[in-house]
This record gives structure tokens, sequence and C-alpha cells, in this order.
């Protein structure tokens, strides 16, 4: 006897009329219901390699504008850590006067074919040339390669995005004297603030020990003189590069390797200016010289030092400076 129970289907009818009757499986059902829910979305997209996420911006407005938010960025960078590697310049080949580097990635999950990466600094046309001043947390602060200091030009360039901002020029100082431009810095902590800050260090008298600090903010636009107009310096500044300072722990460090060495660092939050102790000596040595420091830098949210020994000797010290920098 035929039994009048219609078969099983995974199939769900979406829609019916009196000639036909259409069906949607689970699969393209869920996709859908994924697609139209921007956090269920936002929670999938931000979980995913950074080459993935940057390649869906061009798949539709809706997608743009969700990648591109703000909160989108701030997920991102709450679940993992920051790309980590090394920009490699290329010995240069050419007359052209941008420089091209090669970056290596050292995060251990990137994709085979993400390790390494060539950048050029071609994201205009400045006839001077570009180089790069410091790497920050992703972002790049770039000048112009060479002519007078007055005619420079600053940059800050993402080269994940491809985006650059132009900073405004420098603002001329309203006192009799003239100050000399020392050099700028980046500052940028994706995981606390998207904005970004540059502060540039300038001098005040011929000695260098007076200096004062212009902040410029991506959130404003534009450059302001710090709180405390002018700074005196505890150190002898004039073996310190305040090109390309250290960001770290809500500050920006700079450290002299020659004669009379020291280190200074400027709270940004604070708008505090104080010297840094340096490594202790190690007990053979008589003192910190150039040829000694192989590094100061950032790693993994701490701040290093290390100190090479003599060539042809191969050891080094490394030297991590304490949170509150008491040593």
């Amino acid at each position: 006897m035929a039994s009048n129970k219609r078969p099983k289907t995974s199939l769900n009818p979406i829609a019916a009329s009196a000639t036909s009757t259409c069906y949607q499986t689970p699969s393209s059902l869920s996709a859908e219901m994924v697609a139209n829910n921007d956090d269920l979305l936002t929670e999938i997209l931000v979980r995913l390699p950074i080459n993935y996420v940057l390649a869906f911006k061009s798949l539709s407005k809706h997608w743009l504008s969700l990648i591109s938010n703000p909160h989108f960025c701030r997920r991102s960078t709450a679940l993992y850590n920051p790309s980590c590697g090394l920009f490699l310049l290329r010995p240069s080949i050419s007359t052209n006067p941008n420089p091209v580097f090669d970056y290596l990635s050292l995060n251990q999950s990137s994709n085979l074919s993400n390790k390494h990466l060539m950048i050029s600094l071609s994201f205009l046309t400045d006839p001077m040339g570009i180089k790069i001043l410091q790497s920050c947390n992703g972002l790049l602060l770039c000048s112009t390669s060479g002519g007078p200091e007055a005619r420079k030009k600053y940059y800050v360039y993402n080269p994940t995005t491809k985006h650059y901002t132009i900073l405004p020029q420098l603002p001329v100082s309203g006192y009799a004297y003239r100050s000399t431009v020392m050099g700028l810095s980046l500052a940028f902590d994706p995981s606390k603030s998207l904005p970004y800050k540059v502060v540039c260090v300038k001098s005040r008298n011929s000695e260098q020990t007076q200096l004062e600090f212009e902040i410029y903010s991506s959130e404003m636009g534009a450059w302001r003189l710090s709180t405390s107009k002018s700074f005196l310096s505890p150190i002898s500044t004039y073996n310190i590069d305040f090109n390309g300072g250290v960001f770290w722990n809500g500050a920006i460090h700079w450290i002299s390797t020659r004669e009379a060495a020291g280190a200074l660092y400027f709270n940004l939050e604070e708008e505090r200016f104080s010297e840094m102790p340096l490594p202790p000596l190690p007990e053979d040595w008589k003192d910190w010289n150039e040829s000694q420091f192989g590094y100061f830098g950032e790693s993994g949210d701490h701040l290093h030092v290390i100190g090479m020994y003599n060539p042809p000797s191969k050891c080094f010290n490394v030297y991590e400076m304490k949170r509150d920098y008491s040593g």
C-alpha cells in the first residue's frame, strides 16, 4: 500500500506559487543570516588574517563601512597581537629617490605567502625623496630625505592600507628667538586609542638644554605647544638623536650612545619631561660608548637596551626597563 507521507527533504520553502515552489538550503539561509547581522559578521571578521580582511573591503560598500569602523579596529587589536616584523632597506640600484624595503614577518601564525613583502615609499612624489624616521605599531613616520629643514615635509603612512597623511607645517615660534627643530617622533597605540600623535622637539637656546615640545594629534589635525612651554634638560642633548624616539609605556624615549651617555623620556599624558636611568655597567666596562649600544627599542611591550661586548666577542647583555623607571 502506498504511503501518504511526503519524503523528508533538507530544503525549506521560501516562496510558493500555483505553478512552482522555491527552496533554499540551510547553508545558504545561514550565510544570508550572517551577512545581515553586523554583530555576528564582526565576530567572524576580527578573527581572520589581515590580508583577507583587506580583500573583503572591496566586496561591497557595506563591508567597507563595517571594516573601516573604529569599533572594528579596536576589536581586532584587542583580540590579537599587532603584526611583528622587520623593515630591511634594499640597496639602491637606480636613481629613484624613494627607497624600497623588504618586510619580513616574524608572526608564527602568518601565512607563508605573507612572510615576505616588498614595500616602496612611492605613495606620493617628493622630488627630495622620502625616508623612514620611525615605525610604531604598524604606522610609519616619514620625512623628506634631504634639503633644508624649513622645506622638509613629514608624513604618517600606513603600509597596510596605503593611506597617508601629510603633516601640517610646523608653527613658527612667536618668541623673539628662533627655535631649532631637533627631531620628530610618532606615538601610536591602537589598543588604547586610534588617533596617533607626533611630537616635535625644539631647542630654544644654542646649548640645546632648553627644549619645547610641539604635539600634533591626528584627531585635531593641528599642532599645539605643550602645556609646559619649555623644559630644562637634566643632561646634555648634543649626542641625542631626537628623530624616531621609541614609544613605550605612554611616553617617547631617547638615548645618547656617545660621550656622556644618558637617556630622556617625555610622558604624553602628563606632558612631563624626565631623565631615564641607563642600565648598570658590567664589571669589566669602564663606561657606555657608541660601539657598545647594540639596540634600543620596544619589543613585546617592553623597553630594551642591548649592550654589546667589544668585537670579536659575540656576547651581549639584554636589559629591560621597569615600568616605574626605577631601573
